[in-house]
């Protein structure tokens, strides 16, 4: 199946039901001519599994929860959103994405700077976007055998092994808190610790 907009070009090869209220996709390709899209377009994704709560929606609360499998791995998640209260509801776990299979890292200032790593996150998020300060949540990051470079940006650098990233972080009382962030490997080592004051609207 190709569907094409002006912005957007779609190509899917198989679409099917999944039970109970959802559709399943294979072999979906999203690609753009449009220049604003280059850090995301192309994309592929191997199989996509989209479930929405009927219910919900129609009562003005989309509820919506997903399964992907793209970029040599998996993205698994949940979306709800109370549209009155403007809040969302996110549950979001990837595991074992690669950065080297991904368009942004392939495009704009990273075109001729290789970054590799795998990438695994999940988080818990209440987005309140009426009241930031009532934002809660926790996110954490693992990203295994990171390599940058060698390549120009804009200069040339040489290749930097980055090894393991270990972070999480706590939203409360409108601020993302480090709860651990800590970074090692032959070439370079580091570590933080703070908070990052929210917006007061997002």
């Amino acid at each position: 199946t190709r569907r094409s907009s002006d912005l957007i070009h779609t190509e899917i090869e198989t679409l099917s039901a999944s039970l109970p209220f959802g559709i399943k996709a294979t072999n979906v390709k999203l690609s753009s001519d449009k220049k604003e899209y280059a850090t995301l377009l192309p994309l592929s994704i191997d199989s996509l599994v989209l479930n929405v709560s009927p219910v919900s929606t129609l009562l003005g609360n989309p509820d919506v929860n997903f399964d992907a499998e793209l970029f040599g791995g998996e993205a698994v998640g949940t979306v709800q959103i109370d549209q009155e209260e403007k809040i969302y509801y996110v549950e979001l776990e990837l595991d074992e994405l690669d950065f080297s299979k991904m368009s942004y890292f392939k495009s704009g200032k990273y075109k001729d700077f290789p970054v590799k790593g795998i990438l695994s996150m999940d988080t818990e998020l209440k987005l309140d976007f009426a009241k930031i300060k009532n934002s809660v949540g926790n996110l954490n990051i693992h990203i295994a055998d990171g390599i940058l470079g060698p390549g120009k940006m804009t200069f040339e650098l040489p290749m930097v092994k980055s090894g393991t990233f270990d972070a999480s972080f706590i939203l409360k009382d409108g601020k993302l808190t480090v709860k651990q962030f800590e970074q090692s490997s032959p070439d370079m080592m580091s570590d933080m610790i703070g908070h990052i004051t929210l917006a007061q609207n997002l």
